[in-house]
């Protein structure tokens, strides 16, 4: 027999339930629970003792309110005597019966020190986390498992009874639980059944109890309602259920009601409607205790009649599901989010487990369609149906990619028997669309040009926002009224089109990213061009306009992924309609970030677009030169600087602000080059921007810094430093210690007080340039990265080798994360070949990083895969290839893998002895002496090592490689081999020429020393 033990004040409701679950399963003479077997005037401990005896196990139901149920004195009910639950538990103790702890609402075993002493043993029992329509079928399989329980009937895949339930002897019309397949909601529910609970306001009227569950349309509402009614039906007199997508339909609906299989009133066969539906009101109100869910009230004149519906109505739960949040105060709301990720997955998984084709990437396959449908409830049970309803099979892979081309019978199908709702995604989506007015339909065709993430609201009361509008609800063949962008937004939130969000402090409004593409497909073409503009011209008119200036960086994190978005979409149209500002913005943008490969295309295409539409002499022309100059290859830029100079002095004269800019930036170019010219536009450059901006404007000062390193350049370093310094000290007043600016012109202090080999200055500049960076990047960008790197290496240079060790391990587990986002991030690129070059590089990068932290398998496996992609994507002529070889090299030698670093050392001279590359030859020459000395053991080793520093190779080598060059292969070679390390130093010095580095070597040759005992000091 099962013995359930439970409070009934703290889950009589489940108990109730689960007894009778269970009494389907194993029979009622194999469950024992009181309200069934213990009568009115019996002696219920020696009831609890008869099936005590009988029991051979005894299932604890314990929710919230178990241990802290109190008498009216005060006193916990279960430290007293005669308290049954206390009395039922002890009894199974001493008779050594198996207690199975069911731990509800997400409580957690319960430590001994919690239960009175004679229960103390309850926290030894093994429990379960229990939910009775998620565990349910295995808590059954595990009750089955007990000698002397029988189970009657078997369930079937979904995990309720194969033979049908006994029908509820109450009224009842809900539909069908999904069981084990609801995923993701427990809290919710459970948060529905505390807000009831703890509403005191019927103990003054018996008043209606109201909750309304609102939200995005197939977010999971409905399906909410309906599993909170199966899991809490034992506390309830009647579920009901009916719809209101319109006024007449509530009444219908509500009329309904009144059927033999449900209430069964005499009015069922009047053929009035009202004289039904007054009937059912009446039954209501003379039957306390009833749950009745309201589906579907989304428009304004539903949530109205369902208000004059529930003034009438008395003693019982109403859970009203609506798009909409036009409801008074007297109705408790609850927005339902999209599921977890982790519950979306496992959805999927679960859902198509008996019919989907399996494969080993499921799991992942999973992840990534969760993610694409966005956790939208509809859309994954809609992907479930889909897959099963394919007799031939289907991969969860096959349905990921026709979703992602955006095939029409893929996003609207639908077939009722097979799925748990009655309409696609597609279709859901439209019956809201045709409620909008034009103003917040079009605006709503807008914004879906935009990303899923989240969009400032400050955008659509941005100044101009109406005429956009106007003008799109005019092209798109709409009726053209008043335009209130403010009113049109709020309208879109009442309809759960959109939601409110806060993104990094701002406030924003959120769109669904399945919503957007259904919106996308099913928009009529002739409103598509005038949207896409629409989009593009609320962008421009919102976004900082010098996106590539630091400034503009934090706004610009909320806007950058609409404005690829758009990009993507613009090319959709003819070129005419492009908008060359967001092109110019986007190719800016992309240049603040170092990213020329995405911004080079977009800023040649603006120079295209402006030539084409505009007058030979118009300003914008050698304004796109000019940017263009600034990303492009050094070869182009020159040319292209001269031609944007002579048209800017043509036409704003040559004391400018714009002149002044191209002055400044073919200033910079030249520093190396002709100096002399150089030194003369930078002077202009400042005088000019001095004159118009003002001296502590931030044109003015950064083309002040360009100045002061060509003085330095030029030999005038008194001047040229006394600059850099003043420069500073102005950054710092106006800008700011952390702004990057500033960052950028101490940086050029360090360099200074490196090259006048004062490191304590160099060091002490460099922790304020990795405490500002962090401060204004975060910890994990790659400027951040970068000035720690840098700090590393001053103090290698500086013989601090431990610190410096420590300073690149402290930035491993950043690189590590990288990695594991690089490798998700290739599932993405598909087989776009330029993506996956670039892709190369990434994963290259990071292996040099990681590398560089002593993460050395991981680095191996980056730069092995890069190389797998290069030798894939390049022509084996691709310089890129013997770089990753040579990189993956140096690895295997730190990883003793000599052999293999050997042949790959090899293949990698292969390809490069051909080339004029005279610098990659050298490294490689050392890299082989390396590797050849470090295998070469015992008596043949000195003869080896004269042999190898006899050769130019290495000479030539030494006089070219960087300190960092030398010291970082050095130190690896010292970890393994410390003798020989200090024989090799003592070699290379000889054939060296340059004091300053014999110095350095020296100092690391003592560094060496000191890690030697005096047995093991070479002789």
């Amino acid at each position: 027999m099962i013995f359930i033990s439970y409070r009934k004040e703290d889950a009589g409701d489940l108990a109730w339930s689960l007894g009778d679950k269970l009494t389907e399963c194993f029979g009622s003479e194999s469950v024992f629970l009181d309200r069934h077997q213990i009568k009115p005037g019996d002696r219920w401990r020696e009831d609890i003792d008869s099936g005590l005896s009988k029991a051979v196990v005894v299932l604890a139901v314990i929710g919230p309110r178990w241990l802290t149920t109190y008498d009216e004195f005060g006193q916990r009910r279960i430290d007293q005597d005669d308290d049954v639950l206390a009395y039922e538990l002890f009894s199974a103790l001493q008779k050594s019966v198996v207690i199975i702890p069911l731990y509800l609402h997400g409580q957690k075993p319960l430590p001994s020190k919690a239960f009175p002493n004679r229960l103390a043993r309850l926290a030894d029992q093994q429990g379960i986390e229990f939910d009775i329509v998620r565990d349910l079928p295995f808590l059954i399989s595990k009750l089955e498992e007990i000698p002397g329980l029988h189970r009657k009937y078997k369930s079937d895949r979904t995990g309720r009874d194969s033979k049908p339930s006994k029908k509820p002897v109450k009224p009842w019309c809900i539909p069908d639980s999904i069981g084990p397949l609801f995923k993701g909601r427990g809290e919710e529910v459970t948060d529905l059944r505390n807000r009831f609970l703890n509403d005191t306001s019927t103990l003054v009227n018996n008043a209606v109890l109201r909750q309304v569950i609102f939200g995005l349309g197939g977010i999971g509402k409905t399906r909410l309602a309906i599993e909170y009614a199966w899991r809490y039906q034992e506390g309830y007199s009647a579920l009901m259920f009916a719809v209101a997508d319109t006024p007449s339909q509530l009444r219908r609906s509500i009329s309904e009601l009144a059927a033999p299989a449900i209430i069964n009133l005499n009015e069922w066969k009047n053929p009035e409607e009202e004289v039904r539906l007054a009937a059912v009101i009446r039954w209501f109100s003379e039957n306390p205790g009833w749950l009745l869910i309201i589906d579907n009230a989304d428009d304004k004149e539903s949530v109205d009649a369902i208000q004059n519906l529930l003034a009438n109505l008395r003693g019982g739960h109403v859970i009203i599901t609506s798009r909409s949040s036009w409801w008074s105060k007297s109705v408790v709301k609850h927005e339902l989010d999209v599921l977890p990720p982790e519950a979306a997955k496992t959805f999927l998984l679960d859902r198509t487990k008996d019919e989907r084709i399996k494969t080993p990437n499921d799991e992942i396959v999973a992840s990534d369609l969760a993610r694409e449908l966005g956790g939208l409830a509809l859309a994954l049970e809609q992907a479930g149906a889909y897959i099963q309803n394919r007799d031939g099979g289907l991969t969860l892979a096959d349905y990921l990619k026709r979703w992602r081309e955006g095939r029409e019978q893929v996003r609207s199908w639908c077939d009722e028997l097979v799925m748990h709702y009655p309409r696609s995604v597609a279709i859901t989506w439209e019956t809201t669309v045709h409620a909008l007015s034009p103003a917040a339909l079009t605006l709503f065709r807008i914004l879906s040009w935009f990303s899923p993430d989240p969009i400032p609201r400050s955008m659509i009361s941005n100044p101009g926002v109406n005429e956009i509008i106007r003008l799109a609800v005019k092209a798109s063949d709409l009726t053209v009224g008043e335009i209130d962008p403010e009113q049109a937004l709020s309208e879109l939130i009442s309809y759960s089109m959109t939601r409110k969000v806060d993104e990094q402090g701002v406030a924003c409004v959120g769109l669904h990213r399945v919503v957007l593409n259904i919106m996308r497909d099913r928009m009529p073409p002739e409103a598509k061009a005038p949207t896409i503009v629409a989009a593009a011209d609320l962008l421009v008119s919102f976004a900082p306009k010098d996106s590539y200036r630091p400034e503009a960086w934090m706004d610009w994190r909320l806007l950058i992924s609409h404005a690829e978005t758009i990009w993507q979409v613009m090319h959709l149209l003819e070129e005419e309609l492009w908008n060359v500002e967001l092109m110019k913005m986007l190719a800016l943008y992309y240049m603040g970030q170092d990213n020329y490969a995405v911004a080079v295309p977009i800023q040649r295409e603006v120079l295209i677009q402006v030539q084409k539409r505009l007058s030979p002499d118009n300003p914008e022309i050698f304004l796109a030169k000019n940017d263009l100059a600034l990303m492009v290859p050094t070869e182009e830029k020159e040319q292209l600087f001269r031609e944007a100079l002579e048209g800017r002095i043509r036409i704003h004269g040559f004391v400018s602000e714009e002149t002044a800019e191209t002055q400044h930036n073919l200033g910079s170019h030249l520093i190396n080059k002709n100096p002399e010219e150089a030194k003369t536009l930078l002077e202009n450059a400042v005088s000019t921007h001095t004159k118009v901006n003002g001296p502590f404007h931030w044109r003015t000062l950064m083309a002040e810094m360009a100045l002061s390193g060509v003085l330095l350049l030029q030999g005038f370093s008194e001047e040229g430093e006394k600059m850099v310094h003043n420069n500073l000290e102005k950054k710092r007043k106006h800008l700011g210690n952390n702004h990057p600016d500033t960052l950028e012109a101490i940086s050029m202090l360090v360099n200074l007080q490196t090259k006048k080999e004062d490191y304590a200055k160099a060091e002490s500049l460099l922790k304020e340039i990795v405490e500002g960076c962090t401060k204004s990047f975060g910890p994990e960008d790659n400027r951040t990265l970068e000035a720690i790197g840098n700090l590393a290496k001053i103090k290698f240079d500086k013989g601090d080798y431990n610190s410096a060790s420590e300073l690149w391990k402290s930035t491993g587990m950043i690189w590590e994360r990288r990695y594991a986002v690089l490798k998700l991030a290739e599932a993405s690129l598909g087989n776009n070949s330029d993506s996956m070059k670039q892709h190369a590089v990434d994963l290259n990068n990071c292996a040099l990083e990681l590398r560089r932290c002593s993460l050395l398998e991981l680095a191996e496996e980056c730069l092995r895969h890069a190389l797998e992609i290069d030798v894939h994507e390049r022509e084996m002529s691709d310089p890129k290839i013997p770089h990753r070889l040579m990189n993956l090299s140096t690895v295997l030698i730190m990883r003793d893998n000599l052999d293999e670093a050997s042949d790959v050392l090899n293949r990698a001279w292969q390809l490069l002895q051909n080339k004029q590359d005279a610098t990659s030859q050298r490294v490689l020459y050392l890299q082989l002496s390396i590797a050849e000395l470090r295998s070469v053991s015992g008596g043949k080793y000195l003869g080896y090592l004269k042999k190898l520093l006899t050769g130019a190779p290495l000479k030539t080598f030494s006089n070219i490689a960087t300190n960092w060059e030398i010291h970082y292969l050095l130190i690896y070679l010292h970890q393994k081999l410390p003798r020989d390390t200090f024989r090799f130093l003592n070699a290379l010095i000889k054939v060296l020429n340059d004091p300053a580095r014999i110095t350095i070597l020296n100092d690391f040759r003592q560094w060496n020393e000191q890690r030697l005992s005096k047995s093991d000091f070479p002789e």
